[in-house]
């Protein structure tokens, strides 16, 4: 959703004729001004994950005691958008422990929005009939799809979903181990 302009073509076209229909001579200089403008009016520009007071982070330890109600990491997306429909799919994949092929945990997530006042608020995924997303042996990888939350006007502003996670389900099949996962965040226009 770009949208480029061009403005000289005009001008020169203009001075071009009005020099055509003059039947004097005409001598001196002529000089026009041209200009380029860039306008995105809606976008997305930043995606990225928090620790719990907002500072970006390449990856986090887990508290394995804590459970849902108590979010560990943020996801967040800078844009300014207003009205165009734009998907979000988080994408959660069980933990692989550390030097070794086949010895996974397993977990149970579940993503909420942040509101102004700094409230987790519940919500309804677009392909799930619960909150819980149970990321086990039937299942290593799961995805929830939601749609972004719009501005209210066309300045950019951050908006974060929390994630929570809970271990106690799965907590003694873990060996003892380092374990390590991959939460992948996508963002795409909606069809």
């Amino acid at each position: 959703m770009r949208k480029y302009s061009i403005g000289f073509i005009f001008i020169v076209l203009i001075l071009a004729s009005v020099c055509a229909a003059s039947t004097e001579p005409v001598s001196g200089a002529v000089e026009f001004r041209y200009f380029f403008m860039r306008e995105v009016p809606e976008t997305v520009s930043d995606i990225y994950f928090t620790n719990t007071v907002k500072q970006k982070i390449d990856a986090c330890p887990l508290d394995v005691d804590l459970g849902l109600n108590n979010p560990q990491l943020y996801s967040a997306i800078l844009h300014n958008v207003i009205t165009s429909s734009y998907s979000i799919t988080l994408t959660f994949n069980a933990l692989l422990k550390a030097e070794s092929q086949n010895i996974y945990g397993y977990y149970e997530a579940q993503v909420y929005k942040l509101d102004a006042e700094g409230n987790l608020i519940a919500f309804d995924y677009n392909n799930s009939d619960t909150r819980i997303i149970d990321v086990c042996e039937e299942h290593p990888a799961r995805s929830v799809v939601f749609n972004i939350d719009h501005t209210a006007d066309s300045n950019s502003k951050v908006f974060y979903y929390p994630i929570a996670f809970r271990f106690s389900k799965y907590l003694e099949d873990y060996s003892m181990g380092v374990y390590s996962g991959i939460i992948r965040i996508e963002v795409a226009p909606s069809s």
